[in-house]
């Protein structure tokens, strides 16, 4: 039976820890993918066009703590954002009477705050992990001296951190522990770490 091999193969796979994601969820945000489509077409298409710096934006995703999303999809949400901040402009001054110079120096404005809105967000988002990190710096600090001079060695003491710590310092000593365990050596793990 198809339908029993399959739930056993899925139920084995789910034994090891990975998790798929399930069709009811997929089938629940019909909007939210259609977005996320757009967002990753158009940001293919503009990323070819322009001079789009990847990189620089992965590492600004990357430090809001945003794994998850592609520097192209982000940049398909900065120019949907900016095309439906015009639209909405648009939309309230037909409305109104505004005068018309209004209505053209407002078209720009729309665009430019449509644009730089997102990265602000993603920029300001990743000044409060920082500042957070470093307010529970003292205390990772202090626990890794102590399990260390207990005896405990430093991976150890990174895996019991970790385990302690919750927040943005905790995810991002999560994420060295994977990465070591992942092959890369400890030195790089740490180097990779914030």
């Amino acid at each position: 039976m198809p339908g029993i091999r399959a739930s056993a193969s899925l139920a084995r796979i789910d034994s090891y820890g990975f998790a798929a994601a399930q069709p009811e969820e997929a089938r629940g945000r019909p909007a939210r993918s259609a977005v996320d489509g757009m967002a990753t077409i158009l940001g293919t298409a503009a990323g070819r066009f322009g001079a789009f710096r990847e990189a620089s934006v992965r590492r600004e995703l990357v430090a809001a703590g945003i794994y998850g999303l592609a520097p192209r999809k982000f940049l398909g949400y900065r120019i949907l954002s900016a095309i439906s901040l015009l639209a909405t402009w648009l939309w309230l001054a037909s409305g109104g009477s505004y005068a018309a110079g209004i209505t053209v120096l407002g078209i720009p404005l729309a665009l430019l705050i449509g644009w730089i809105a997102p990265m602000t967000i993603v920029r300001r988002r990743s000044r409060r992990r920082f500042e957070q990190i470093d307010y529970e710096l003292p205390n990772l600090i202090d626990l890794l001296v102590t399990t260390v001079e207990a005896g405990l060695g430093f991976t150890g003491s990174l895996q019991l951190a970790a385990e302690r710590f919750g927040g943005p310092l905790g995810d991002e000593l999560r994420l060295t522990l994977q990465e070591q365990s992942m092959g890369l050596s400890s030195n790089e793990a740490l180097r990779n770490l914030l």
